[in-house]
């Protein structure tokens, strides 16, 4: 979980009394971590006025028993720094509990608020002295953002060794444990049930709750305020098929699946619904089942510590979505790979020893509107990083900082070359990614990078040089191509060669020999028409083919070419950029689509390191060019050769790019320049 063998210690501060959620994060923590609880114990006068006599568990002291407004600052203080928290964790428990001297903490403070819909203001009020703000009713989510932005959707779960099915007889229709206030809808709602059916009621908890909801056909769930509330989680984790009204805007019905995990009601329609189940035993029985297989895949405790632990000790760019719970809960992995931190922590202390928040990036630049080829690769890339990271597509209008921004959070933004930096000169919160800079440029470059934390270029050689100017800012990124377009099979092609974008003239001339020599091959190339800027595809047998007005456009019609001649740029005095080398875009595109490559390119660090001789012929005259495209063209693409390209693809995709920004965000420390 963070650097080397040591597991994290955790603080975990919350009222200490058995029946709280708390209570369950602890016993999931304590599985992961080292944890250390902290925290006064409940007072004697809760347990009758919540009505918790039926609680049963003892009521055990913390690891560190406070008052309720304890100065953990001072305690932190006074702590053997060996024995300090890598995270203090508060979870809303019992009113008045709350921990002072936050300030003082050298970790990462983070809290968890469940009741929003009760005490939302409190709540607001809280997050504004934390780093981290987990809430557990979404509806909210918004509103906590806009006083924290680090503020995440974490709904409540279950424990199955706790909300476990027992073998009990079903002697109830209906099951309902809970609070109920005279005259209120839960007290009505129970009320018609229990004049129809034989309805079991008690206020329990734990063991007890389990054997009362295992001893019912149907478990009743009545949400307060839409709250997606602890008993949705429970009731579907016991077995016994749960009854629930819609709590609207909570993430339920998009994590649960009305009809086919449990049953769905209104006021109106309960009785009518409950009768329906009770009359069909097979029915009621498959549901429950799907609703207890689905809870467990990914609404557990252990789901929801995993998931707070990888934000914020991780940098995990959000916790999982609706979406992405129901994907999981389906036994399927949404974002496999997501590129969060797991080699180094991402809490940083300063010299002083004031924490730090992580460097994350808020926004990734992309241009709408623009059909260039380059640009709308930068689109492409922007739309990945952004998506992975869980930063906002923006326009690049970055020209002036962002007050509103931390002192850890950049944009990112993707330039052609050196001279495009100039408009955002004095900008310190951007990252570039600058896809041409060459040594002529290198005063310019240095005078227009010096505010910048990180400067990513395309060619090692230029980097290495930079940082050598003393850049230390500079980073090297080769091009890559997002997995998306990587199709699961070789394509069918019929077309024989393309030589696409600027074309290298020692290669242009091969061409020309060789259609010379065989006509028939059928040759494809691309132009730009010099007004309206359209990229063409034209045929030596057809013409112009159509525009290329997008990127899946042009990757369909790569997809269709057996053969793809590729270049570095300013190979062969194409133009003068000061003899580096750089592995273009080109090559990602055409091995992504399984084109056979023929290439000229000189044999520098790049070439190797980023293993392009393993998927590219390169040729040193005529004779060799056309034999190495005659022994393409006969034979298939080979099993052999797509296991390389994929290997090589698997290397240089986007998504491995994304990988190595975050580790250089790690760099910075949270800092700016």
């Amino acid at each position: 979980m963070i650097a080397g063998d040591k597991k994290a210690l955790v603080w975990l501060a919350y009222v200490a009394y058995p029946v709280t959620s708390a209570a369950y994060l602890e016993r999931a923590l304590r599985r992961i971590c080292r944890c250390v609880t902290l925290g006064p114990s409940l007072p004697e006068h809760y347990i009758d006025h919540w009505m918790l006599q039926n609680m049963k568990l003892p009521i055990r002291p913390h690891d560190i028993p406070t008052v309720f407004t304890p100065d953990v600052g001072q305690l932190y203080g006074g702590t053997p720094e060996d024995q300090r928290p890598d995270l203090f964790l508060f979870v809303e428990s019992v009113g008045g509990f709350t921990p002072q001297g936050l300030e003082r903490l050298r970790c990462p403070k983070a809290c968890y608020l469940i009741d929003n819909h009760v005490s939302l203001n409190a709540h607001l009020e809280w997050a504004k002295h934390y780093d981290y703000v987990f809430i557990a009713q979404r509806a909210y989510l918004d509103q906590f953002r806009q006083v924290n932005t680090n503020s995440y959707w974490l709904p409540v779960g279950c424990d199955p060794e706790v909300h476990y099915g027992y073998p009990a007889l079903k002697q109830y229709d209906v099951a309902f444990a809970g609070g109920i206030l005279e005259g209120s809808r839960r007290w009505n709602i129970l009320n018609q049930l229990s004049a129809n059916l034989n309805l079991g009621y008690d206020r329990l908890f734990w063991d007890d709750m389990a054997w009362l909801f295992s001893s019912a056909k149907i478990i009743l769930n009545n949400a307060f305020k839409d709250d997606l509330n602890m008993r949705c989680f429970e009731a579907l984790s016991i077995g016994s098929m749960m009854l629930a009204d819609m709590a609207h805007d909570s993430g339920q019905d998009e994590l649960f699946v009305a009809g086919e995990e449990y049953a769905l009601y209104t006021d109106d329609t309960i009785l009518d619904v409950a009768r329906y189940y009770l009359e069909h035993d097979a029915l009621r029985e498959k549901v429950a089942k799907k609703g207890r297989k689905i809870v467990h895949a990914a609404h557990t405790y252990a789901h929801r510590v995993e998931d707070l632990l990888a934000v914020v000790l991780r940098g995990k760019p959000d916790t999982w979505s609706a979406g992405q719970l129901r994907l999981r809960s389906e036994g399927m992995c949404p974002s496999d790979g997501t590129p969060y931190r797991t080699d180094t922590s991402a809490w940083l202390t300063s010299a002083e020893g004031a924490y730090r928040l992580p460097a994350r990036l808020r926004g990734v630049g992309h241009y709408p509107g623009v059909t260039l080829p380059i640009f709308q690769y930068f689109n492409e890339q922007a739309t990945v990083f952004a998506e992975l990271l869980g930063a906002e597509l923006k326009t690049t209008d970055f020209h002036c900082a962002d007050l509103s921004y931390g002192s850890h959070e950049f944009n990112l933004v993707f330039v052609t070359m050196v001279s495009q930096l100039r408009k955002y000169r004095g900008n310190y919160q951007l990252i570039v990614v600058i896809n041409d800079v060459w040594p002529h440029e290198f005063d310019e470059f240095a005078e227009l990078v010096q505010d910048l934390p990180l400067v990513y270029v395309t060619n090692s050689e230029i980097c290495n040089r930079l940082q050598q100017r003393g850049l230390s800012m500079v980073r090297f990124m080769p091009c890559s191509v997002p997995e998306a377009y990587i199709p699961k099979q070789v394509p069918v092609k019929d077309i024989d060669i393309i030589h696409y974008g600027r074309q290298n003239p020692v290669l242009y001339g091969f061409m020309e020999q060789l259609i010379s020599r065989f006509p028939d091959l059928h040759y494809l190339t691309t132009e730009i028409d010099p007004q309206s800027r359209a990229v063409y595809f034209v045929s030596n047998k057809y013409g112009v083919l159509g525009r290329s007005d997008d990127r899946p456009m042009f990757m369909q019609m790569l997809a269709r070419c057996k053969i793809s001649l590729v270049s570095s740029p300013g190979y062969d005095g194409e133009r003068d950029l000061g003899c580096c080398g750089t592995v273009a875009i080109r090559y990602f595109e055409s091995a992504s689509q399984f084109c056979h490559m023929i290439g000229r390119h000189p044999d520098t660090e790049d070439f190797r390191s980023l293993g392009v001789d393993s998927v590219c012929s390169r040729v040193s005259d005529y004779a060799d060019f056309e034999a190495v495209v005659l022994d393409c063209l006969s034979k298939p693409f080979s099993k052999e050769k797509e296991a390389v390209y994929r290997n090589f693809l698997s290397l240089n995709s986007t998504e491995q790019r994304v990988v190595g920004l975050v580790n250089d965000l790690d760099s910075l420390n949270g800092l700016r320049r």
